[in-house]
C-alpha cells in the first residue's frame, strides 16, 4: 500500500484541507484495516484496478492548522508521501 496527499486548496481561500489517495489495497482485510485508521476523513472516490484486483480510495479532510496535519502524518500507520504545488514529492514518515 502506498498512500500520498496533496493539500486542496480553492481559490481565495487558507484552509488545511488535505486529500489522500490510497494505492495498492489488495483485499477486504487491508481495506477494513485502513478505513479504522480514517474514520474522521470523508470519502470522496474510490477505483480499482481489475488486472491486479487493487482498489484505490480518496479521502478529504480539513486540519485547524498546518501543525495538526504534520502531528497527524508522522502516526499515519502506511508509508505516506506529500505532493507540493511545484510538483515535489516529499517524504512524510
Amino acid at each position: 500500500m502506498k498512500a500520498i496527499a496533496w493539500k486542496h486548496r480553492k481559490k481565495n481561500e487558507n484552509n488545511f484541507t488535505y486529500q489522500l489517495q490510497i494505492d495498492g489495497i489488495s483485499g477486504r482485510r487491508q481495506e477494513k484495516k485502513l478505513l479504522k485508521t480514517l474514520t474522521d476523513w470523508q470519502k470522496i472516490g474510490e477505483g480499482s484496478n481489475m488486472k491486479n484486483k487493487e482498489m484505490i480510495l480518496i479521502f478529504i479532510k480539513e486540519f485547524t492548522t498546518a501543525r495538526m496535519w504534520a502531528k497527524w502524518a508522522k502516526k499515519f500507520p502506511f508509508k505516506l508521501e506529500e505532493e507540493k504545488a511545484n510538483g515535489t514529492i516529499k517524504k512524510l514518515n
